[in-house]
């Protein structure tokens, strides 16, 4: 189990034994606002100084980390050995092992990426928009500003508005 501890002596990332509660290693450092993520060996980490860092998630030894440089981090997502980070300003597509770039896409970013089938589900400040996970370029975007919620589902979102559902797959 992995937790960010905020405004306290011990501020940082710990991991601890799911049995015993026993901390397993920990990284002191700055604060954390966004929820910590695994994938495969890998913890990632956003610090709020706008640096996505990933940890090796039996040791604790710091594997990679990248600067973003548009404003605070969203939490970032995974899936199909890639992780998804977001800014402000900019999507990143990143390979899990390296951290390193493989793709940006410029959109005013109003909250974390979603991985969804072979999309990344992007909220952005006018429309959410689904990019595609091998390059991230635009598949489709919803301009309704009115959504009350969205729930991502296999190949989509669910989606309602006022008083309709409606469904948005990426299949033809």
């Amino acid at each position: 189990m992995y937790i960010t501890a905020d405004g306290s002596a011990a501020q940082g990332i710990y991991a601890l034994d799911r049995e015993t509660g026993e901390t397993q290693w920990g990284i002191p450092g700055p604060n954390i606002p966004e929820p910590l993520v695994r994938t495969e060996d890998v913890v990632l980490a956003s610090y709020d100084r706008y640096e996505l860092v990933a940890f090796d998630a039996t040791s604790g030894d710091r594997q990679w980390s990248k600067a973003m440089y548009d404003g605070d981090l969203f939490a970032p997502a995974v899936g199909h050995r890639r992780v998804f980070s977001a800014d402000k300003k900019t999507v990143y597509g990143l390979a899990v092992e390296s951290g390193d770039v493989q793709w940006e896409q410029a959109l005013d970013v109003a909250g974390p990426p979603s991985v969804v089938g072979e999309s990344v589900v992007v909220p952005t400040t006018d429309r959410t928009v689904g990019l595609s996970i091998e390059d991230g370029s635009e598949l489709w975007a919803l301009s309704e500003t009115s959504a009350t919620g969205c729930v991502p589902i296999s190949r989509g979102l669910l989606y309602t508005s006022g008083n309709s559902v409606t469904l948005r797959t990426n299949c033809d």
